[in-house]
């Protein structure tokens, strides 16, 4: 029997000529690959568009232990959390959130708080009309604390790399985020670039290297 599952879809690629493999983070298995057949048929039944960075669906799942790729149907799309992919700077956003966690989690490890965390920022992007340019690092500033890496305590883990001038000022800007809630930390563009560049790096100290391709669409997109 399939497992009705939560998902929130991290990316997506072609496979065979009317096909896609999506890799979905679910609330009850953590990242699986599914494969979605016909979907790039000219009468498809579900649209491409669904299964773009950060898109909530809800799936029957046929899960095995033993698969790396499963099948799924029934897909279900909340219409109320579907507006990212219409817009250039939520979609940019949504990629490079959903390339973070696909570089910094691994395959099939439930994590409920993440789950959680990324069901708030799909939330927080459909809903936000002006301001948004800061919803990355936000995401950073509390993905941080899952991964056991909170930036608000990263003064005290030796391998984190030099603090450079002014990044520490605006670390203790984003610790607002805590108790306030999301909102624009209102620093230069230039500075912004700086920070973000230097809380991946603090990750890669931690958890070994890794790249963000989709970090150079985002800088064009907001600090250009």
């Amino acid at each position: 029997m399939p497992d009705v599952v939560n998902g929130i879809v991290l990316d997506s690629f072609a496979y065979k000529e009317t096909s896609l493999i999506v890799r979905v983070y679910t609330k009850q298995h953590g990242i699986v690959s599914i494969l979605v057949n016909g979907v790039r048929k000219k009468a498809a039944k579900y649209s491409l568009a669904y299964f773009q960075p950060l898109c909530y669906i809800d799936f029957q799942l046929y899960y095995k232990n033993t698969s790396t790729l499963y099948r799924a149907d029934s897909f279900y799309f909340p219409s109320s959390v579907q507006q990212i992919s219409n817009d250039v700077g939520k979609s940019a956003i949504a990629m490079f959130v959903a390339e973070v966690v696909l570089r910094t989690s691994k395959e099939r490890e439930i994590d409920t708080q993440l789950f959680k965390l990324l069901e708030h920022i799909v939330l927080l992007l459909d809903s936000t009309t002006k301001g948004m340019q800061d919803v990355h690092l936000y995401f950073l500033y509390l993905y941080s604390t899952i991964l056991g890496l909170s930036l608000e305590h990263f003064q005290n883990f030796t391998g984190a790399p030099a603090i450079q001038e002014g990044v520490f000022q605006h670390l203790e800007k984003m610790s607002r985020w805590t108790t306030a809630g999301y909102q624009p930390l209102l620093i230069a563009k230039e500075e912004k670039s700086i920070l973000i560049r230097w809380v991946l790096r603090y990750f890669e100290e931690h958890l070994g290297s890794f790249s963000v391709k989709s970090l150079k669409i985002l800088e064009d997109i907001f600090l250009g």
